[in-house]
């Protein structure tokens, strides 16, 4: 690992858990780049669509080569491409944050992932400073569903992608962690929360929604109110009655259940927001 580099800042989430109005908060700290949605493979896991004038993305332009879709040389051009622009920031006196696309790893696909390729990517050439944000599986599988993600997924019912979830958790269980649900209830003391963790100024007398919302970056999933606040529990479809009940049974070996004991969720479909309980089992809590 290289003593010259400064820590790359990594955070990760998986979809729909308000990963982008947190990045949005986070890129509006002082001296922040974030880029979002990052990951060496994206294009190659996700089969994304090959063609289009891109000429300044090296990555894609190499996935285009005749020899080109080799994952090894993807990993290196996107690596060398990171580490880069982590010389180049830290010489303007800035910070580089990473908004790791980490779902990749963990939802899509055969089999889950044991770490965060972004993360194995970086690791051995530089420090890393990383953070979880999490939010009510129930939620966030809803909210997949509206906006029809889970045809990308690996097992669309809400056990599986619990199950996959519980996956991630395994492989980030070090890390500090913060519930979409707190930073939505307390947003200034949340973002300060983040900062301390990743070593940034944490200076909040700018949090703004008008300011968030003027930042833009890719993985908006509808987030359109004017103010920071809790969201509304969307309807559960009459086709997914069925698998929530499934996943609310005591007596199965229900991956919903654990999840939501091991962040402090209240399971319950019915339960009134912010649908917490008292105590996460989940060690490295951030505390607001």
């Amino acid at each position: 690992m290289s003593s010259k580099l400064p820590p790359i800042r990594v955070v990760h989430h998986w979809a729909c858990s308000g990963g982008t109005i947190i990045s949005r908060s986070l890129a509006q700290l002082p001296n922040v780049v974030l880029l979002s949605e990052v990951h060496p493979l994206a294009h190659l896991r996700l089969h994304a669509p090959s063609s289009g004038y891109q000429p300044t993305d090296v990555v894609q332009q190499l996935s285009l080569a005749h020899n080109g879709r080799d994952p090894v040389l993807c990993m290196a051009a996107w690596q060398g491409s990171i580490l880069a622009l982590q010389a180049a920031v830290s010489q303007q006196n800035q910070v580089l944050v990473l908004r790791s696309h980490s779902h990749i790893d963990f939802f899509c696909g055969g089999l889950a992932a044991e770490e965060s390729l972004v993360s194995r990517s970086l690791r051995p050439k530089a420090a890393l400073l990383e953070l979880l944000t999490v939010r009510h599986p129930l939620d966030s599988w809803l909210s997949i569903l509206n906006n029809q993600w889970h045809l990308h997924f690996a097992g669309a019912d809400l056990e599986s992608f619990c199950r996959r979830a519980l996956r991630m958790l395994e492989a980030c269980q070090a890390m500090p962690w913060l519930r979409y649900e707190d930073f939505s209830l307390r947003p200034a003391a949340a973002l300060e929360a983040m900062a301390n963790v990743l070593q940034l100024d944490p200076v909040t007398s700018n949090l703004s929604d008008q300011g968030i919302q003027a930042i833009q970056l890719s993985g908006d999933s509808g987030r359109r109110a004017d103010v920071i606040s809790a969201r509304p529990r969307r309807p559960i479809p009459k086709t997914q009655q069925r698998a929530v009940d499934q996943a609310l049974d005591p007596d199965t070996d229900s991956s919903y259940l654990k999840l939501c004991q091991l962040l402090g969720y209240d399971p319950d479909p019915k339960a009134a927001h912010p649908f917490l309980i008292p105590r996460a089992e989940l060690p490295h809590r951030i505390e607001l």
